[in-house]
């Protein structure tokens, strides 16, 4: 009898779902209680008391259950191996390098060996981060000065054009140099403008096709908009001409006026081209060294 004199109202025991009564009542002695009927006479009577919460078969665990329980385990664990496996196999996916903090002095001797005086941190880097850093580092040996800000952001985008259009940072930087000597300022005789003295007519027709914003001639003094424009028109060329060499006489004295001279068997020009190449060759030595 319950406190408030009402009959107490329990489960079946036998009505646990895929369970017998019997078969439980073997396996698991039932917990019984004694109440009273509530009848003139107060007659006693004995029940079961409520089940135990968690019931074990006589032949051990369900094995099906379980197996339907451990089915989203299966593909997640496998997601992770093969996650695992995609990582470790990636080339270069993790470099450790020393990062740009407290970078340090930087001596060339001979232009063959460099020696580097820096407490950099070691890091994990992407494939791409780590390529930025050795660019970073070989901007930083061609000039000490150059802003860390400026530095970063340049690298990057070198590194991106360079994937994106296939073409080594070391020749976009060669090509800066013999252009305008790194200064976003510049404007030639011709009207050429920027890093990479693009003329206005050719920057406007890059800019719609890599959909930019152009907002005039000026626009070619933005420094990181001028490079990603001329090495799309340097890529551009060198797919147009087949050879680098071309590509730079184009990029110097006008495609059309190349194919004039090549229609007509003339001599071309390869002042221009040479110095760009001797510059890269350079460049390339010196990044190789700042990869150390």
């Amino acid at each position: 009898m319950c406190q408030n004199g009402h009959v107490c109202e329990l489960a079946d025991f036998a009505a646990v779902q895929g369970v017998d009564g019997p078969l439980v009542s073997r396996l698991h002695p039932v917990p019984t209680m004694t109440t009273m009927t509530g009848q003139p006479g107060q007659i006693e009577e004995t029940v079961p008391a409520a089940p135990p919460l968690f019931v074990r078969r006589s032949g051990g665990w369900d094995h099906r259950r379980v197996s339907v329980m451990m089915l989203p385990v299966v593909p997640a664990l496998f997601l992770v191996f093969l996650v695992q496996i995609m990582e470790s196999a990636a080339p270069g996916s993790r470099v450790p390098i020393r990062s740009l903090t407290n970078f340090g002095a930087v001596e060339i001797a001979d232009g063959n060996a460099l020696r580097e005086r820096a407490s950099g941190r070691r890091g994990v880097y992407t494939r791409q981060e780590s390529r930025a850093i050795e660019v970073a580092r070989f901007l930083h040996m061609l000039n000490p000065d150059f802003p860390e800000t400026d530095l970063r952001r340049l690298s990057a985008l070198l590194v991106r054009l360079g994937e994106h259009y296939r073409c080594d940072p070391s020749l976009v930087v060669a090509v800066i140099m013999t252009e305008s000597s790194f200064d976003p300022r510049s404007r030639s005789h011709m009207g050429a403008l920027g890093l990479m003295q693009i003329l206005p007519k050719t920057g406007e027709s890059l800019a719609v096709e890599t959909q930019r914003r152009w907002s005039g001639e000026h626009t070619l003094f933005d420094p990181y908009l001028n490079i990603s424009l001329g090495v799309r028109y340097l890529a551009k060329l060198q797919k147009r001409f087949g050879t680098l060499e071309l590509a730079l006489t184009a990029y110097n004295y006008g495609p059309s006026r190349v194919e004039a001279w090549l229609r007509r068997g003339d001599e071309l020009p390869m002042d221009y081209a040479q110095r760009v190449l001797a510059r890269y060759r350079q460049f390339r030595r010196l990044a190789s060294i700042s990869s150390l």
